[in-house]
């Protein structure tokens, strides 16, 4: 494979100054608009245990307390990632936080660039197309899904680029037939240890190693895949038992002590977009409950509503402590008339919605500093035309970056359905393009099922589609470009 990198670097000069520009603005970019997001403070929090304590916790770094936890939001991968760029920066925050920022960005955005050049090789190779695999390089490194990402001090980046090596890997053992089972192994461990949701990356393995091969030696590489993937979380999870904890990962609400569990159900009854969703949970997470903000649609009765909004003032009261348990009985007692009161709602269309707002909310941003802030998404809802139109113009930039990634998005998706329809690619690359929409429906279900409707949980399949896309047009501007060519000498011969 690294042979295969080198030979495809080697004559593509233009390509690698294409890539460095990229990682530069990126970077500019990354130092301007340096973000956190809900999950930072935990990521952070961890991340200083791990440097200064070397233990997993979220109790606070400056204590020294130590109380073990499974990871934080997460298993500790990313909190990993950061301890060691905080052990590059200085380690110590408090003094050191625009060194920490910047070295952040550096780190995630060469970590997009080093993967597109994978995909780029390894496209390449199963395309025997040269321009297909610069395609599929620079949508990887520079796509408008994936280069605001690594300002933020959240797992996108890095999840995005584990994701890309995986496809390069598959790309590779799909070409050559030739499996490195153990390397994908440890990438899919690595892609779980940052994001539980990427053991959705699993299905692609376990069609790819089915392609052209026995059943009984396509078993074998699943086991073998398998057996590696399993292995560090297995050893994880033995740790996790030894200190205390139980097998099955918690959230980490309340710092950790699995609180709020029966409020986190009643959202799951109701939300289906993010900024509602987020404007009600994060709040929660970081214990400033008088800052939950509720919409008042949501309601099925103005007894509901009341009920509600007592719950909410009283936990209001609470703001820096434990989530009181007795309230948080009584929003799991609310959840549970809410699905008893409309299963098909509950257990059909919210997945259906959150399935929606995830792959093509235009409210998103994708990572962007593009946001427009609650009240003026609040205008927007409930305006007449006339006044959604002055609300989109108070904010021309925002919105203007908004719908062109709803556009894209959108493109991305019609074209990958002509290359499943063979209207537009080659044979493998349709392959390719089956493996990610059985992903991407998997992945779908698994995280709009357990309540969840942010559009960053749509990037992973993003990037399978956008290199599959790509590739495809890669192909067709080279076939045309050589048909072009063929046919101006052919026409010269003829006037000789």
């Amino acid at each position: 494979m690294r042979s295969g990198r080198v030979e495809f670097l080697a004559g593509n000069g233009f390509l690698l100054v294409i890539l460095f520009l990229g990682l530069s603005g990126m970077v500019a970019y990354g130092f301007a608009f340096t973000a956190g997001g809900g999950d930072s403070e935990r990521y952070l929090i961890v991340a200083k245990n791990i440097y200064l304590h070397n233990c997993v916790s979220v109790s606070d770094p400056s204590t020294g307390e130590c109380v073990p936890h499974w990871g934080g939001n997460q298993f500790p991968g990313y909190p990993l990632v950061l301890a060691a760029i905080l052990a590059i920066a200085g380690g110590d925050l408090s003094t050191n936080t625009h060194d920490f920022a910047q070295a952040m960005v550096v780190v995630q955005a060469t970590a997009l660039v080093g993967t597109a050049i994978l995909v780029g090789s390894a496209i390449s190779r199963v395309t025997a197309n040269p321009a297909a695999g610069k395609a599929a390089t620079l949508i990887v490194a520079l796509s408008p899904l994936h280069i605001a990402w690594p300002r933020f001090i959240l797992t996108e980046a890095i999840s995005i680029a584990l994701t890309a090596w995986v496809l390069a890997e598959l790309i590779h053992a799909i070409r050559d037939g030739r499996w490195h089972l153990v390397r994908v192994g440890i990438v899919l461990a690595a892609a779980f240890f940052v994001r539980y949701d990427a053991v959705a990356l699993t299905i692609c393995v376990a069609l790819a190693v089915f392609i052209g091969v026995p059943i009984r030696r396509a078993l074998l590489r699943g086991a073998v895949v398998a057996l590696v993937f399993s292995l560090p979380i297995a050893v994880w999870t033995a740790r996790n038992v030894m200190v205390g904890l139980s097998v099955m990962p918690m959230p980490d609400y309340g710092a950790g002590t699995h609180k709020a569990g029966g409020y986190y159900g009643w959202l799951a009854t109701w939300t289906y977009d993010l900024y509602d969703g987020a404007a009600a949970a994060y709040p929660v997470a970081n214990r400033r409950y008088s800052e939950i903000v509720v919409p008042t649609t949501i309601f099925r009765s103005p007894d509901e509503q009341l009920l509600t909004s007592d719950l909410l003032r009283r936990l209001g009261d609470h703001d820096g402590a434990p989530f009181p348990d007795e309230l948080d009985a009584a929003f799991a007692e609310l959840a549970t008339a809410r699905r008893s009161a409309a299963p098909f709602f509950h257990f059909v269309m919210l997945p259906l919605k959150r399935t929606l707002s995830m792959w093509l909310s235009p409210g998103a941003s994708i990572g962007w500093n593009a946001e427009v802030g609650p009240d003026v998404r609040r205008q927007l809802a409930e305006a007449t035309w006339i006044g959604k139109a002055e609300v989109v113009l108070s904010s021309p930039l925002s919105f203007a970056i908004k719908g062109g990634l709803t556009v894209y998005r959108l493109v991305v998706l019609v074209l990958l359905v002509a290359v499943l329809l063979g209207k537009l690619g080659s044979p493998p690359l349709r392959q390719l393009a089956s493996i990610a929409l059985a992903f991407a429906i998997v992945r779908t279900m698994l995280v709009t099922v357990l309540g969840h409707d942010d559009p960053r949980l749509s990037l992973p399949p993003y990037v399978f589609f956008q290199v599959i896309v790509a590739a495809a047009l890669g192909e067709l501007w080279y076939q045309r470009r050589r048909q072009t060519t063929i046919n101006a000498a052919t026409s010269l011969d003829r006037r000789l």
